[in-house]
């Protein structure tokens, strides 16, 4: 895969989410030691899946839309406010400069490798910083076989 092309696609997917200003960060070299002939799961694949899920799916309280969900009045919404409302201010809070995404490798910092302790060679796992919404470090999960269940979770 080209770099060039890469960054455009990726440039694709942000703007189809609505996450355009988004950093993506993601190592090249670390990158093409993690694709895989034959995997069912691209890595564009699972960067979108990653994105949408942080955006979407609440199903760990720890997660950005759980942080949101728990105290939505914190965040300038109403105290019954319902999923596209949450789920646009996360889209805010991810256009934010401060804010990045980050593909994870076997040489990660330790400090940001998943609390569950997932493992990089099963699973495509992407790593959002939100610092703007809390401290809580978030994780997506996504398995390279495509048949586990995405997910995402914070811990903080």
């Amino acid at each position: 895969m080209e770099k060039i092309r890469l960054v455009e696609e990726i440039e694709n997917i942000k703007t189809k989410l609505g996450v355009t200003d988004l950093t993506v960060v993601i190592d090249f070299e670390q990158l093409m030691v993690q694709i895989r002939n034959g995997e069912k799961v691209t890595f564009l694949d699972a960067l979108e899946s990653a994105i949408r899920s942080f955006i979407e799916d609440g199903e760990d309280n720890q997660s950005p839309v759980g942080v949101i969900e728990l105290d939505p009045e914190t965040f300038d919404l109403p105290t019954e406010a319902d999923h596209a409302k949450v789920s646009e201010a996360i889209r805010a809070y991810m256009n934010l400069p401060s804010s990045e995404i980050m593909l994870l490798h076997k040489d990660s910092d330790s400090e940001i490798l998943p609390k569950q302790e997932e493992s990089i060679e099963e699973n495509w796992i992407f790593y959002l910083s939100l610092p703007d919404l809390c401290y809580n470090l978030f994780w997506a999960i996504i398995d390279r076989k495509g048949t586990q269940k995405i997910y995402n979770y914070g811990f903080g």
